[in-house]
């Protein structure tokens, strides 16, 4: 972002980027990078294990539903 860009042509999609675009972007993976790691600080996956033991469909779920949380 440092250089004086305005087209950012990226590939994989029909249509070029914009400078603001990638502004944006940049704002999206910083806040999942936080969430990621929030997420990964207070959800502790050996507790569903614990708790459903063999189901691995509900200790997915269960994980799932806590970290969406």
């Amino acid at each position: 972002m440092s250089y004086p860009w305005h087209t950012l042509v990226a590939g994989h999609v029909g249509r070029l980027g914009t400078r603001g675009g990638a502004e944006l972007q940049i704002v999206y993976v910083t806040d999942l990078q936080a969430s990621a790691r929030a997420t990964l600080q207070n959800v502790n996956p050996a507790l569903f294990f614990k708790k459903y033991r063999d189901n691995a469909w509900a200790i997915f779920t269960a994980c799932l539903e806590a970290a969406s949380a």
